[in-house]
């Protein structure tokens, strides 16, 4: 039977409700359908006669790609004789990823009920089976996607709202619209030219690239400007309204609803309080060092002069001799504004002869224009060049970019910045108001009035009814792609350049743009940019790469099948700024710092596991540990390591340092696991070393086998105490050896080497430990006193000089009140090392040896 022969069974009549579930059941889905034909898609497996045995149906069609047949279904008795003289095959058994033409007598509400039905699917439905020829499809949860993620098929739609057809192919006779969106409520057609299948959490999770190959092929690019600006616009749209207007709406009845929330509150609570517990949870520590690779900080020395943070504009400098050896030359400083908004500095590089500062820049203006007050926030990098003799900055450039500054390096005489901007669309609904013939048009506490009436809200002015017509959306403003600016200068350059512009197909997003750029520090100017859009995060600075990554699997509709995927991209900065590869693993991707670069492999840790209605020996949310490398422009996994922690406890914290790593569960009374990654194919779990449940920054010198743990003391009734430092010898990584321990003041004592590990400075060539504490909050007898507290470490843990056991000897406290801290060491040609120190914008010294 032709698809065309089906439209002769229509019919219309009035409104009405059909629910085919047990109201005490967990989970049930609902579907507006129109009077007359719809494609619809389906979110779980379902039986005909249970769904559409009812008066408000007229047919169901089912096109079987694999058999190339049509099977029909009518609760009318005249048609389902009719079906069967014609030998057409019946739908008995319908798959959630399959497409259905409905014909509908009325307008009324399909109520699927998932646990009364069969489901013949595994945990993980993300695939989508296509056969040579057509396939009349859905996709099996809730996801919103570009028709891009149909490239390279013939994709066609049918929107019942306004009965016409949409498509992705271009004719030049006939001109149909294209495919705006693809989402879980609706069928589609597809043309594939051999059996395939089509795994949605991964080919959904793809970027577009300019690259010619293979994913190009799939996913397609951005030619222009204005392409980037309306897949922006349409990302924002779907975005912005409520899920349940563009796929099934869930509904979950009152009594199971309360039994779930309070479960999962609980559970969460449990979760919450352990993974504070015992974590390694500083998070603000740079990557390791590489060669030829400047990071940022707030006091840097170069060619023998310090440059330092002296206030939130101004940047001084200082010889080394003059710091060491003339204590009273005063510092040359100068001062960073601009013309308009208030400014910051952040952080600041120093090379060759430029010092580069990247300042946060504010220029807000209520009485400004939309786009104006949407790129208020700046980020200003300013490139001054340096003399030592004497000492003097000049001929400054400026470059001013849209969006807040994340992250950058310096290789060469080039600056790669990371920032972020949230494009800014005002959209407006229309609103239809509730008639006094609705059956909404008062509340009701009852489980059809929640059926019917979920969308309906109450104006705040007039207190009347009324449901938002998302299907009309009006943008009344909009600023969605950022600019820079050169200098002064008053002209406005697009940052992004489209055909540099990533984008996965993925439509459901109300996302940030992330740009990394590059700034040739020489010349002032900006030179290539590559532009993601989406919602990633976990971005990590290899040596000449950039990774950040996102959650790849869809929110599925069933709780039962929530299976977590994680995708991770890589992208080289340098020599040229360009997309390499995209790669998947199971878990979650906790933070930024659980993933590590080390000679060109990606060391990344996730924490596994399904939905919380999954049995817990399902969960495995002890964790695993891939090590991906880049083949063929894919992250291919060439190495893992599983159940990082027992296996029954969760991954709380990871941290990398170099050729080991070491892993802690959310315990309070287990040990953290160290892994070996001296081979990156074949990496292992090494010994256990106890930390206790409190640390909090972990710093490792592989230089001298020390491992320094700085946490907060847990008292034995559970409170919390003074700052915790631990010493350990980790020569022998099966068997780590605690060799110092010390407790510093009380619960007002703090550190800012929780928050930055470069704040906790060593000296390996001495063995010199400078280790900041101040006070906030209030104070007791027991509080120690603000200062930059200094020791000395045999490197053989033997008696050190001073009598002190364990080779740990104090040096001293310098007294300071600054909470802003930052130490360099200088060990000088005749023997003496000094640390200078920043206290409170001002530069200070002392011999330390």
């Amino acid at each position: 039977m032709s698809l065309f022969r089906i439209f002769k069974f229509l019919k219309i009549s009035i409104f009405s409700s059909v629910m085919i579930f047990n109201e005490l059941e967990a989970v049930e889905f609902q579907l507006k359908l129109k009077s007359g034909w719809q494609l619809i898609g389906l979110p779980t497996d379902i039986r005909a006669s249970e769904a559409f045995n009812n008066d408000n149906v007229r047919l169901v069609w089912y096109y079987n790609g694999k058999t190339a047949k049509w099977e029909g279904y009518s609760p009318e008795k005249e048609l389902k004789t009719n079906i069967e003289e014609r030998r057409l095959d019946p739908i008995y058994f319908i798959e959630r990823w399959q497409g259905l033409w409905v014909y509908s007598k009325v307008d009324w509400s399909l109520i699927i009920d998932e646990t009364e039905t069969p489901t013949t699917s595994s945990l993980d439905i993300s695939n989508i089976k296509l056969y040579k020829g057509w396939n009349l499809i859905s996709l099996p949860f809730d996801a919103v996607y570009s028709q891009k993620l149909f490239d390279g098929y013939k994709l066609w739609r049918y929107n019942s709202l306004n009965s016409n057809w949409q498509t992705n192919q271009k004719y030049e006779v006939l001109s149909f619209p294209e495919v705006d969106e693809v989402n879980s409520k609706d069928g589609y057609w597809v043309y594939s030219p051999e059996d395939r299948e089509i795994d949605l959490s991964m080919v959904g999770g793809k970027l577009s690239t300019y690259k010619a190959d293979a994913i190009s092929e799939t996913i397609g690019t951005f030619k222009t400007i204005s392409e980037v600006e309306t897949y922006i616009k349409k990302a924002s749209l779907v975005g912005n309204r409520e899920k349940k207007y563009w796929n099934w709406t869930e509904v979950i009845d009152d009594y199971t609803a309360s039994n779930l929330t309070s479960s999962s509150t609980s559970s969460s609570s449990t979760s919450q309080t352990s993974n504070i517990s015992n974590s390694i949870v500083n998070q603000t520590g740079l990557p390791s060092k590489y060669t030829g690779v400047e990071q940022a900080n707030l006091l840097k020395e170069k060619n023998r002069i310090i440059y330092y943070k002296s206030g939130n504009q101004s940047i001084s400098a200082i010889a080394v001799d003059d710091m060491l050896y003339s204590q009273n030359k005063t510092p040359m400083a100068f001062s960073i504004s601009f013309a308009k908004g208030t400014s910051s500095i952040r952080e600041f590089f120093t090379a060759g002869n430029k010092l580069i500062v990247i300042s946060d820049l504010n220029d807000f203006d209520s009485n400004s224009s939309f786009a104006n007050q949407c790129r208020a926030n700046k980020t200003a990098i300013s490139v001054y060049d340096i003399n030592s003799q004497p000492i003097g900055f000049s001929n400054e450039k400026h470059v001013f970019i849209d969006g807040s500054a994340v992250e950058a390096r310096m290789i060469d005489s080039s600056l790669y910045l990371v920032s972020t901007f949230q494009p800014c669309i005002e959209i407006t609904y229309p609103k239809e108001w509730v008639s006094n013939s609705d059956p909404c048009n008062y509340p009701e506490d009852s489980n059809d009035y929640r059926i019917k009436c979920y969308d309906v809200e109450k104006d705040t002015a007039t207190k009347k009814l009324f449901r938002y017509n998302y299907e009309n959306p009006s943008i009344k403003n909009s600023y969605s792609l950022p600019k820079y600016q050169i200098g002064g200068t008053v002209n406005f350059i697009d940052l992004i350049d489209p055909s540099r512009f990533l984008a996965s197909s993925k439509l459901d997003v109300n996302s940030s743009i992330t740009t990394i750029a590059q700034i040739d520090t020489v010349s002032g100017k900006l030179s290539r940019t590559e532009s993601i859009f989406g919602e990633y995060k976990n971005l990590s600075f290899g040596k000449n790469s950039l990774y950040f990554s996102g959650e790849s699997a869809p929110h599925h509709l069933s709780f039962q099948e929530t299976k977590k995927r994680s995708e991770v991209h890589k992208l080289s900065f340098f020599p040229m700024i360009e997309y390499r590869a995209t790669g998947y693993i199971d878990g979650e991707i906790d933070n930024k710092f659980w993933l590590d670069e080390l000679d060109g492999y990606l060391r990344v840790a996730s924490r596994n596991g399904y939905s919380f209605d999954v049995k817990n020996d399902e969960k495995e949310n002890s964790g695993a540990l891939y090590v991906l490398n880049e083949e063929n422009s894919e992250m291919a996994t060439v190495g893992k390591v599983g159940e990082l922690v027992e296996s029954l406890y969760s991954l709380s914290g990871i941290k990398f340092y170099g050729k080991l790593a070491i892993a802690s569960p959310n315990s309070n009374n287990r040990g953290f696991q160290i892994l070996d990654l001296s081979s990156q194919t074949a990496p292992k779990k090494s010994g256990i070393i106890d930390l206790g449940v409190d640390s909090e920054l972990i710093k490792y010198s592989s230089a001298d086998n020390k491992l320094f743990s700085v946490g907060r003391y847990i008292e034995e009734s559970g409170s919390a105490g003074g700052i915790k430092f631990q010493l350990f010898d980790m020569k022998d990584l099966t068997k780590p050896a605690k060799k110092y321990q010390k407790v510093f003041g009380d619960y007002y004592n703090k550190t800012h080497s929780f928050l930055n590990i470069e704040a906790l400075a060593y000296d390996t060539s001495n063995g010199i430990l400078a280790l900041p504490i101040y006070s906030e909050g209030g104070a007791t007898n027991l509080t120690t006193q603000t200062g930059l507290y200094l020791y000395n470490i045999d490197g053989n843990f033997t008696v050190a000089k001073n009598s002190q056991t364990n080779g740990f000897s104090s040096l001293g406290t310098i007294s300071r009140a600054s909470t802003d801290q930052r130490s360099l060491f200088f060990n000088e040609s005749d023997g003496k090392t000094h640390l200078v120190f920043l206290n409170n914008g001002k530069i200070s010294s002392i011999r330390v040896k």
